[in-house]
């Protein structure tokens, strides 16, 4: 009998361990706190590549350059 009780307990546990991050509060907005929204800089951005072969600058502007430029309209 007490077997059963411990498996049941361990699965309820198991259970609000599971459920317990899906009821958290979503973040207010500044908006909603009658707060302005603070102003976006541009700031120019550096990234850094690393790859374990070596990439030619004409594989980087095929597989990399082409697509970030794209996505963020450079």
């Amino acid at each position: 009998m007490s077997k059963i009780k411990w498996s049941i307990g361990g699965a309820l546990l198991a259970l609000a361990l599971a459920t317990s991050g899906c009821g958290g509060k979503e973040a207010a907005s500044p908006e909603a706190a009658g707060q302005p929204e603070p102003a976006k800089q541009e700031e120019p951005v550096t990234l850094k590549f690393y790859t374990q072969t070596a990439m030619t600058a004409d594989d980087f502007e095929q597989y990399v350059n082409r697509f970030v430029k794209r996505n963020f309209r450079m």
